[in-house]
């Protein structure tokens, strides 16, 4: 898309984050971007230095968006906050933009919710979480993941020390893998907030819960899914 003679709206994204050293927030919310455009903004985002909050939600980014992202964060240092929610990432550009979250030491919240991320996606989640320092915020919620995709995140938040707020609401989690996220919760000393909501579950994740709050004095808020505590009808 151009905006008027032969400038596309990247272009002058790019050439707005490389000259300005003023803005620390800019949400594009909602505005039809596709991969074309972020993959300019992205550039010029390498050579930012002062943003510090982008909202790229409820746009059309594609995986190949998800690499100019990911190439964008291995190099910036400065941006906290990434909303990329609402977009067609899938598992292919998720994990490009967790790829390049492997070597940053800055952005502390992303927003990954409704991006279709399967169990593949949920388990990049959880390497980037093993690993990673600064994140203390991540929604994943809205998705696919599953049990697979659980259990490798409960293993990268077993052995984060940063992770503050999780959330995996709607997604189908089921009891194992509502099982697994509660253990890794009893181990972790950082989590204070966990989002369960309507990631079905049962008996043994119940039973794990009761058991989670008292390894954690009560220092975590979980929101759990009703179906935990909700005998299902014989028949």
């Amino acid at each position: 898309r151009h905006l008027g003679g032969r400038t596309t709206i990247g272009e002058t994204l790019r050439d707005v984050f490389i000259q300005n050293r003023v803005l620390r927030a800019v949400s594009l919310r909602a505005n039809k971007l596709g991969d074309s455009d972020v993959t300019e903004l992205a550039n010029g985002l390498c050579e930012n230095f002062s943003l510090h909050v982008l909202d790229l939600s409820y746009n059309e980014l594609g995986p190949r968006a998800g690499e100019s992202v990911g190439m964008m964060l291995s190099t910036n240092g400065d941006l906290r906050e990434l909303n990329l929610e609402w977009n067609q990432l899938r598992n292919d550009g998720t994990m490009k933009v967790l790829d390049g979250l492997k070597g940053n030491n800055t952005l502390k919240r992303i927003s990954l919710a409704w991006n279709g991320l399967s169990d593949k996606g949920g388990i990049a989640v959880g390497e980037v979480l093993q690993t990673n320092t600064s994140l203390e915020e991540v929604d994943v919620s809205h998705n696919r993941i599953s049990v697979a995709g659980a259990k490798r995140i409960a293993e990268g938040i077993a052995e984060n020390a940063a992770i503050r707020r999780l959330v995996l609401a709607h997604n189908p989690l089921a009891d194992e893998g509502c099982t697994a996220i509660l253990q890794a919760i009893g181990t972790n000393q950082s989590l204070v907030f966990v989002d369960l909501m309507s990631a079905e579950s049962g008996h043994n994740a119940a039973t794990e819960i009761v058991e989670t709050y008292e390894k954690r004095q009560g220092k975590v808020e979980i929101h759990i899914p009703r179906s935990m505590f909700v005998s299902k009808k014989p028949g």
